[in-house]
């Protein structure tokens, strides 16, 4: 039955039929998820119900799906959506190579470009023990850029039996139940004649499948074909090929490879088609005059001695113009298929689903990290995957079909190559360590607190972001002490050093939705800085005179001067739908000859509120999915006070009950609302002419802001705890020296801010327990956010109560437990607090990613059986494919010229 357009398959959305097969019918769709097309093959219902034919299939589909390969259609997966069974596949563009051969013959070279990486694919599936079974021509697929794709890959063991009235050259294959001798599996025009015969297969049998595909493409006529399915396989069985129908330029040594593909008997067969491939890779760097020889089979020999010299001089002849209509035809060849400059390349790389890359819940605080790099030279790939439950980096070549692990790399995020190629910096356990690609193990080169983004510049100076982005810092890439870089206490998440090596680019805001960053430059010797563009994370320059840059999930670029560091014209959109963390930091790198990396996704900010009980279940609140920052519930819980992050950063309230979601701020960027205890005025921190402070206002909008602190102008506010009583607030103080200290502003008397705790480490979310006798917080004093309470207003000593790192403590209504996150962990702690402070050992509530906005992500409802979480939407949490862009910058200089070669 025919599935109209709209219908979804859980999160698949089907947006038209794409044909028709023996498995079952196939269908264009939208992966919701993941913003992007796939291919679902729907199973028929008759197979569905075959329990055994079912269970055989599903682990085949889990063998498949680990394949990896630019030249093989990816299966993403074998899924179910009520009674329907189906296949997620990579949908592919193009034309199949039967639609290709029915226009005729294809030429030589290009019969041999194509050949080579039909081979490629079969040669990584055969060494992983997997056989394709049915290659044929419409199974293999032909981009516009001339990259081939081998599609169903081992799927011939699900195909239905053939109608009567199939076409020979497209016939499935009869199939007997079982799995062994007996067993039909393939298409009747391309089996090998054991297959045919119902006996045992291997990889042999796949390598005679390539030599009727490739004696196809020569002659534009099937190797044997009959009128009917018998006659089809009794041909293979007992006729040979009519070698007379190649093309008198055959290349000799393609001949040879033919007649080895196609030997009936097995055991005399092509072993390897490796072997094959490099028959055509020889084939196809021969010179002219030698790929054009002749085969002597179709020359008759001459007996008479008297006539050998004018047919010798005749063949000389024409071998010369044979020669000459050889080089025209690879020339032609060579330059209509710009050949001549390497052309643009795109594929995949699916990693195994049980080897994902390791991102948000292998980082700290759940803030994804860059997970990707390639080299300078474009020759490697290094990832972090998840190894086994561990974040671990793995390496990558482009010229190999395999990735390796990277010893003493447990527990890596963020990895980055140095200028020559030779070395993976990277973070792990607060420090940065490099790593040599010629082994050995990792060096520790300094502590780094919760760092973000890093870039090895062409000083060997390594700049990275410490304390979540807080400070610029850079260090010696043999080690020592970093070095802050002072940028006048703005975030800086995404540093890029310039060629020069003087300079430096990154991006900041005071706002919280990284697309409405504002990318900027700052001398590393004077620390002079300028804008260079407003709107945009991520810089990147590339030697081709661009920046590059995100925004809204997509990549942009714009012609660049080096000198004046300005931007010289317009930013163009390159790339659609990248994958972006939290605070803006996206999946791509680019080598600097052009090969660009990219994970596909979208904006990871986007997110909608939710509650979320103790044991993971999640209930909806009826608000849109936009970004958004801290937010907390009223007193009485009946109201949600929430920044929601556009252009600016604005305070709204949402009332429960009524539905209702009313702007409270209208100037500035407004973070961090706090409500007073009797629910009817929210204190937030606030950017302003020029500084940071603190304002409040009441709940319903009604009368003016008044101004509480105002901070000095390299210093951030945020507003954290009223106290129970309504005499004190708690805010926290940052500037470009001090990533953290407490403060209390009195709200009676003289109303001066004093400092509740100052030190050299990072204190902050903070907050009065409901008797006001405490105040929790969250502190990296031991190298990692830990949760601390100490009593109030002091002195005191300090209790520790999360025991494996933890931030974001919020005190229950009652006083008797605190609810804290790890990551994606979320925990709480049973408390005591009448006489001395205890906390019992944390408990875990569940497991799951919810956004990390910047401020408070979570807020417990009174009763504390439930909590405010942003969900958020679009993002895979555990992503599998890597897009690669081979020569890149080719398309990038049509789209957007700047004048270099």
């Amino acid at each position: 039955m025919r599935i109209s357009p709209g219908t979804k398959f859980g999160r698949y959305e089907i947006r038209g039929q794409l044909g028709v097969g023996g498995m079952g019918e196939v269908y264009r769709a939208c992966d919701e998820r993941l913003n992007r097309d796939v291919a679902i093959k729907v199973l028929p219902e008759a197979f569905a119900q075959d329990i055994d034919r079912l269970a055989r299939f599903e682990r085949e589909a889990r063998l498949l799906a680990s394949l990896n390969h630019p030249h093989i259609g990816a299966i993403y997966g074998l899924e179910e959506s009520g009674d329907t069974r189906f296949l997620v596949l990579e949908l592919v563009s193009g034309i199949t190579l039967s639609e290709l051969v029915e226009r005729g013959p294809v030429p030589i070279a290009e019969a041999c470009v194509i050949s080579r990486q039909i081979a490629e694919a079969l040669e990584v599936a055969h060494e992983r023990g997997i056989v394709h079974r049915d290659l044929k021509p419409s199974n293999i697929k032909i981009s516009e850029d001339d990259q081939v794709k081998v599609l169903d890959f081992g799927l011939a063991k699900a195909l239905e039996e053939p109608s009567a009235n199939s076409k020979m050259s497209e016939s499935p294959t009869v199939l007997y139940k079982g799995t062994q001798t007996g067993m039909i599996l393939g298409t009747a025009a391309y089996m090998s004649p054991e297959q045919a015969k119902g006996k045992r297969v291997d990889k042999r049998t796949d390598i005679w499948a390539f030599g009727c595909v490739l004696y196809e493409m020569l002659t534009g006529k099937p190797v044997f074909l009959g009128d009917a399915t018998t006659d089809t396989l009794a041909s293979v069985i007992r006729d040979e090929p009519d070698w007379s129908l190649l093309p008198s330029a055959t290349p000799k040594g393609i001949r040879q490879l033919l007649r080895r593909c196609l030997q009936k008997d097995p055991a005399l067969r092509l072993r390897d088609i490796g072997d094959a491939r490099i028959e055509i890779m020889d084939a196809l760097s021969e010179p002219a005059a030698e790929v054009m020889i002749v085969d002597p089979t179709v020359v008759t020999a001459q007996k008479d001695w008297h006539r050998t010299i004018p047919v010798a001089l005749a063949a000389l002849v024409t071998g010369a113009m044979v020669t000459v209509l050889a080089l025209w035809v690879i020339s032609h060849f060579v330059s209509a298929r710009g050949l001549t400059k390497e052309p643009v390349r795109r594929f995949a790389i699916n990693l195994p689903e049980n080897q994902p890359l390791a991102l948000t819940k292998f980082v700290p605080l759940g803030v994804g990290r860059p997970g990707i790099t390639v080299s300078p030279d474009g020759n490697n790939l290094v990832y972090v995957v998840n190894h086994n439950g561990v974040a671990q980096l793995c390496l990558r070549p482009l010229n190999q079909f395999d990735a390796k692990l990277i010893g003493g790399t447990e527990g890596a995020y963020n990895p980055f190559f140095s200028p020559d190629g030779n070395w993976i910096g990277f973070f792990a356990d607060n420090k940065l360590k490099k790593v040599s690609l010629a082994g050995g193990e990792p060096v520790t080169l300094c502590e780094a607190r919760n760092p973000v983004g890093a870039d090895w510049g062409p000083n060997d100076m390594i700049f990275f972001g410490d304390q979540e982005g807080g400070t610029l810092t850079r260090v010696s890439s043999t080690g020592g002490t970093p070095q802050p870089i002072p940028i006048g206490g703005a975030q800086a998440p995404d540093a890029e050093v310039l060629p020069d090596g003087k300079w430096l680019l990154y991006s900041t805001s005071q706002g919280s939705n990284p697309d409405y960053h504002e990318i900027r430059a700052v001398s590393l010797e004077t620390g002079q800085s300028s804008v260079v563009l407003q709107g945009g994370s991520n810089p990147r320059y590339l030697p081709s005179g661009h920046l590059l840059f995100t925004r809204t999930g997509g990549l942009m670029a714009a012609r660049f001067d080096l000198d004046s560091r300005k931007i010289t014209g317009p930013a163009v959109a390159v790339i659609e739908g990248i994958r972006s963390e939290i605070y803006g930091n996206s999946q791509f790198s680019v080598s600097d000859n052009g090969t660009l990396i990219y994970l596909p996704g979208s904006s990871g900010w986007i997110g909608k509120p939710v509650w979320v009980d103790r044991e993971g279940k999640i209930t909806q609140i009826p608000l849109p999915a936009q970004c958004y920052g801290g937010f907390k519930l009223s007193p009485d819980g009946k109201r949600l006070a929430i920044q929601v992050a556009s252009a600016s950063d604005d305070i709204w309230i949402y009332e429960f009950e009524r539905g209702t979601f009313l702007r409270l701020t209208l100037n500035g960027n407004n973070i961090g609302p706090v409500w007073s205890p009797d629910g009817k005025r929210v204190v937030f921190g606030s950017f302003r002419d020029g500084s940071f402070g603190l304002f409040v206002k009441a709940a319903d909008g009604s009368g003016a802001e008044e101004r509480l602190t105002t901070a000095s102008p390299e210093a951030f506010q945020a507003a954290e705890s009223w106290s129970a009583d309504g005499k004190a607030l708690l805010f926290g103080e940052w500037n470009a020296t001090d990533q953290g200290d407490i403060w209390i502003l009195p709200l009676e008397g003289e109303r001066k801010p004093q400092p509740f705790l100052r030190t050299p480490f990072s204190e902050f979310f903070s907050s009065f327990s409901p008797d006001g006798r405490w105040i929790v917080y969250t502190s990296d004093e031991s190298g990692r956010y830990e949760v601390y309470v100490r009593p109030y207003p002091g002195p005191g000593g300090k209790w520790q109560v999360s025991t494996e790192g933890g931030e974001e403590p919020v005190w229950s209504a009652n006083g008797q437990e605190l609810f804290y996150r790890n990551g994606e962990k979320w925990m709480v702690a049973s408390v005591q607090t009448k006489s001395e402070f205890h906390a019992q050992t944390p408990r875990l509530l569940f497991e799951n990613y919810f956004i990390n906005v910047p401020g408070l992500s979570h807020y417990p409802s009174p009763d504390g059986q439930r909590q405010v979480m942003i969900q958020p939407i679009g993002q895979d949490a555990n992503p599998n494919q890597i897009n690669v862009v081979l020569n890149w910058f080719e398309e990038l200089k049509q789209r957007v010229p700047t004048g270099k070669n």
